[in-house]
């Protein structure tokens, strides 16, 4: 990856998201989101995420796809995690059409929410 692309890993390191820096710089891209299947999908407090145009984010390994249907929503959440160590990877809601939201926390330096 070059300068300007910034990699992260999942825990056991068989797959890898690749963004620009420049779109980690960004903290209007940065959420929170505090719902229940977020909290609970992740084992944390909220889902730390980086909103990043899908054609700008590079993934390397085969992540395996859980279709949250039971969102206080009524939206289907695709959740993407490593098959090997449960690792979140990213989220798509098909509300956000064309964007991906990478999670933060494999990512060795995060941006302020």
């Amino acid at each position: 990856m070059t300068s300007s692309t910034v990699t992260s890993k999942c825990l056991c390191g068989q797959i890898s998201v690749s963004v620009p820096q420049a779109a980690l710089n960004r903290t209007e891209c940065v959420g929170l989101c505090y719902c229940k299947n977020c909290k609970q999908s992740g084992g944390c407090l909220a889902s730390y995420n980086l909103y990043v145009p899908e054609k700008d984010v590079t993934i390397q390994g085969q992540p395996e796809i859980y279709e949250d249907k039971d969102t206080d929503s009524g939206t289907k959440i695709q959740r993407a995690f490593c098959g090997n160590c449960g690792s979140p990877i990213y989220g798509k809601n098909p509300g956000f059409v064309g964007l991906m939201a990478v999670r933060l926390g494999m990512f060795d330096e995060l941006p302020k929410p």
